[in-house]
């Protein structure tokens, strides 16, 4: 049987870049980097590390993003658009306000939920969400954490440990 080169190339374009992310603590720099900072006058600024580049890169890609300020404080991503500072007023909705809109959307690959600040991520709250995310439809769930110094991983549905959990 003969492979050809379009369908490796299609493969990989499908699966190669599917990264499956751990729960944990994944942050903006790597330590090492901070230790070798060449001398100059302007502002040092440390090259991303690997690990948080693919999780940006992931988030990006993703066919519909929520920010959740709370449980049932969801934002879509739609609201007023203030022209004199070009930044966008959200409009957040309660999980059963925003159920069927999200169920009935077409591409459903990847669903990115970040955490904003002030939603704790604690067990109860990913108990909580769980739930009505899997009842989305969506083939991946990524859920994030906002934090100064990086990104948490709070769940990946793609990831070995948090489908066994």
């Amino acid at each position: 049987m003969k492979i050809s080169f379009l369908t490796c190339c299609l493969f990989w374009l499908t699966f190669g870049r599917s990264y499956a992310f751990d729960e944990g603590f994944y942050p903006f720099a790597t330590s090492q980097s901070k230790q070798t900072k060449p001398a100059q006058k302007a502002p040092y600024v440390a090259p991303l590390a690997p690990a948080f580049k693919q999780i940006q890169e992931t988030a990006a890609s993703a066919d519909r993003v929520l920010y959740c300020r709370s449980i049932d404080e969801i934002d879509i991503g739609i609201g007023s658009i203030d022209h004199r500072s070009n930044l966008r007023h959200p409009i957040f909705f309660k999980r059963a306000e925003i159920e069927n809109f999200l169920k009935q959307e077409k591409n459903k690959e990847l669903l990115t939920v970040w955490f904003e600040k002030t939603m704790r991520f604690s067990d109860r709250n990913k108990l909580e969400l769980k739930p009505f995310l899997n009842r989305l439809g969506y083939k991946r769930v990524l859920i994030l954490g906002f934090h100064s110094s990086g990104v948490f991983v709070i769940s990946d549905t793609l990831s070995k440990k948090s489908t066994s959990r």
